[in-house]
This record gives C-alpha cells, sequence and structure tokens, in this order.
C-alpha cells in the first residue's frame, strides 16, 4: 500500500483494529463514506495527500474510545467529514455552514464541545482587564446566546453536546505580564482563579442540573499537584459529568500534561476527562502512559499552526485542508507508537 494514495480494503482495516470489516463500514457512514473513490469525489479530496487519514484515524480513536475534537477547515468544494467538534462561544454560529455541507456529502456531526471561550476573553494585558476580574455582562450575554444556538444546531442536526462552564484561567502570565491576574482580593482573603472557578461550577450545576455541563477543573500554571483539591471535592460529580483538565490548555511542557493528568487519574478513577489543548507530544505521553481511556477526550488547533520551517499559520482554506490531513496522519502514527493499536 502507498500511504496517502490507496485506502486499504474494510476487511484490511478492520484487521489492523481488530475489528469486524462490518463494524468499519458502520463507523465510516458517518463520514459520508460510500466506497472511497465515491467518499473522495464528494468531498473534493481526490487531489489532496493523506486525506485517507481522515478514515483511519477516525476509526482507530473510535476503535479505542477516545474523541479529538476539532474545528476542521472547510471550503466550498472541499469538505473534510469529521465528527467530533469544539466551537467556543463566539464562533458557534459556523455549525450551520458544516450541517449543510456534511448532510451534502451523507456525513453528520456526532458530538460538539462548546467552549466558554476563556482564550477571547482573558487573554490580554494586564491593564485592559476588568477591574474586578470577572465576566461581564457582555460576556453573559454571549454565552447564553450561544448555548441557545447550540441547542437549536443539536436539535436540527441531531448531535450530542456539552458545554463548559466559565472557568477563570491561570496560565496566560506571558501575556498579562504578571502570574496570577485572575486572583481577587475579598476582604482579608484573596479569592485564586481555582476558588472562582469552583464557585461558578456549584452555582451553574444548582441552577440547571440538566445541562449537558463540562466540568472545568483548574490549577496553576504549571503546578500539576493543584488540581488534588479541586478533584476530591469534584468526585461526586464523577457519575453524572465529564471533568475537563482546564489547566494544561497552553502549556509547552509535555511533562507537566502527564503528571496533570496522571494524578487526576489517580484522584478520580472513574471520571471521564477532556484534556483543553495538548501538543501531539503531550497526546503521545498519554496514551504511552494508559491515561487516555474510554470515554476521554482531548481538543487541539495544533493542525492551523504546521511548525515547519518556512511556514507560519495557515491562512488559504486549502492549505488548512491539506495540514489538518497531515496532523490526522500524525496523530493515526502516535497511535501506533504509543503501542495502543493492535
Amino acid at each position: 500500500m502507498v500511504i496517502g494514495v490507496n485506502f486499504p480494503s474494510l476487511r484490511g482495516l478492520g484487521r489492523e483494529l481488530g475489528v469486524s470489516h462490518e463494524q468499519v463500514r458502520k463507523w465510516l457512514r458517518v463520514l459520508g463514506y460510500r466506497g472511497y473513490r465515491d467518499w473522495l469525489r464528494a468531498t473534493g479530496l481526490a487531489g489532496v495527500d493523506y486525506a485517507d487519514y481522515v478514515l483511519r484515524t477516525y476509526t482507530a480513536l473510535r476503535r479505542l474510545g477516545v474523541r479529538y475534537s476539532v474545528l476542521p477547515p472547510l471550503a466550498k468544494d472541499l469538505v473534510v467529514p469529521w465528527p467530533w467538534f469544539t466551537v467556543n462561544i463566539f464562533n458557534v454560529g459556523v455549525l450551520g455552514s458544516y450541517i449543510d455541507a456534511y448532510r451534502s456529502i451523507g456525513a453528520r456531526i456526532e458530538f460538539v464541545l462548546l467552549d466558554c471561550g476563556v482564550d477571547r476573553y482573558w487573554q490580554r494585558p494586564v491593564d485592559r482587564l476588568p477591574v474586578n476580574r470577572e465576566y461581564g455582562d457582555d460576556y453573559w450575554d454571549a454565552f447564553w446566546g450561544a448555548v441557545d444556538k447550540l441547542r437549536s444546531f443539536a436539535r436540527e442536526a441531531g448531535f450530542a453536546y456539552e458545554v463548559t462552564v466559565p472557568d477563570y484561567p491561570d496560565d496566560y502570565t506571558e501575556r498579562w505580564g504578571r502570574p496570577h491576574a485572575l486572583w481577587s482580593e475579598e476582604s482579608s482573603d484573596y479569592a485564586t482563579n481555582i476558588d472562582k472557578t469552583m464557585r461558578n461550577i456549584f452555582e451553574f450545576l444548582d441552577s440547571d442540573p440538566g445541562q449537558p455541563w463540562l466540568v472545568p477543573v483548574q490549577g496553576y500554571e504549571d503546578v500539576p499537584s493543584s488540581i488534588a483539591l479541586t478533584l476530591e471535592v469534584l468526585k461526586p460529580l464523577a457519575r453524572r459529568y465529564r471533568f475537563g483538565i482546564a489547566n494544561v490548555c497552553t502549556t509547552r511542557s509535555s511533562r507537566v500534561i502527564l503528571e496533570t493528568v496522571r494524578l487526576a487519574r489517580e484522584a478520580c478513577k472513574d471520571c471521564a476527562f477532556h484534556i483543553f489543548g495538548p501538543g501531539l507530544g503531550g497526546v503521545r505521553r498519554l496514551f504511552e502512559g494508559g491515561l487516555l481511556l474510554r470515554g476521554d477526550s482531548w481538543d487541539s488547533f495544533g493542525y492551523t499552526w504546521p511548525r515547519v520551517s518556512g511556514v507560519g499559520k495557515t491562512q488559504d482554506v486549502r492549505e488548512r485542508v491539506k495540514w489538518f490531513c497531515i496532523y490526522l496522519k500524525r496523530i493515526y502514527d502516535v497511535l501506533r507508537y504509543a503501542g495502543v493499536l493492535r
């Protein structure tokens, strides 16, 4: 087989994954698959290198029960059907275009994670932060408007979703120019970003317990052990909600990611986790350590930054399609090298 050119038979892929070819066929229907040539023609991906890894990587992750969540690229003549989405409250409206495009090729979205957009709201210089270090009315209007839009899209397209409880990050020190910029003084004590996140969690869950919330587990920047107390308090919620490991979103250290998730897994063995923003190095170490399990997920927009000499952030949508397919190949390679595939 020539990698990136010929998709294996369903029986061959089933043997690679240790499942039946009928199971592979069932999984691939989500991506609009009706035979490789027909799928390439329908999606417009016939001339894109490694397009077969959209199919390969999806089925491999599906077999493991772990999701890679992202906003895939979309062009007028190129549709990359990927069923697990991350959107934020400021761009949730784009789902309408994806629903229409996927429907046109027989694909569908399975799951959407609504991110609360902390990077958009908090990643700015200290002198531009709200004086009280709290979310303002403009944010809450955007948040609840986005939740309503997501519910409407979910009814239309039939996908499952989760909504991230708005949290308070601690890992934008480089942007803020000093650490702990969102901690705020209350009487004689300081409310840390963890304290404020916990306050939001219990307010949201008390007011609307039926909402499919993703509960954020916050900590201090590059301090894995800082999540311990949070998880001890939140553990009773594990049967009803998944938890998002939120303090690793910007770290460049695979060690920090590995140690944080290891401590989280030890603290709550029954939890299902979403890991925010790890790079592929961190993802590989998580799989090698047996720390990404069935029911878990991660998100990353690393494909938009190819990190190849002379190539910056991808701007052209056709370039983004190419790099997305390459990124999926890299995920597949991670799974193989980590030894989690047969």
